[in-house]
């Protein structure tokens, strides 16, 4: 406030007015930074889960994969899931599109995939296999000496991507948003 009143000052003309120009100008902004914080708070952001490959105990630290579902769950129970299917894995980060199936209580299917899911404790979990899936090794191996930078983490995520793309099945894991549960 020092500093705004000695500019005043220096231009001459009413500091009192000003002053009050100022203030009125800093709760406008305040008003408006908390009416963009909500908005923000609020809006649809992707749900974010994990992506597992089911290994040996010495393995699963290297066999977890944080990853950003695209469908929004907020206060209902999915009918569609869109998950990336991590690039560690396959050599490029692509989307998998599965529903569910219609009069079964927890299959889902959808375009080379099925899975077997279920919610519990508003986490929903699926068992997923893919068919047909088109694994990049070289891609694969980039991909994970580019992202990891410790030796033997490096070497387990390969370990883990070998295995994958010999049998490509894995659980997908996300905390639901909202209430309702089945």
């Amino acid at each position: 406030m020092v500093f705004v009143s000695n500019f005043f000052k220096k231009r001459g003309g009413n500091w009192m007015m000003k002053q009050k120009s100022v203030r009125f100008f800093l709760i406008i902004l305040s008003i408006l930074s908390i009416n963009f914080v909500t908005i923000i708070a609020h809006s649809k952001r992707p749900i974010r889960g994990f992506y597992e490959v089911p290994v040996s105990n010495e393995l699963k630290p290297y066999a977890i994969y944080p990853i950003k579902f695209k469908a929004d769950t907020y206060e209902t129970n999915p009918d569609e899931i869109v998950f990336p299917l991590p690039a560690e894995l396959v050599g490029e980060e692509f989307y998998v599109k599965m529903a569910k199936v219609e009069d079964s209580e927890n299959l889902w299917a959808g375009p080379n995939v099925e899975g077997s899911c279920s919610i519990i404790n508003r986490e929903f979990k699926c068992k997923v296999k893919f068919n047909n899936l088109i694994i990049n090794q070289s891609q694969v191996e980039q991909v994970i000496k580019n992202t990891y930078q410790n030796q033997s983490e490096v070497g387990g995520r390969l370990q883990v991507a070998q295995l994958f793309g010999t049998e490509p099945i894995g659980y997908i894991t996300y905390r639901l948003r909202g209430k309702k549960e089945n």
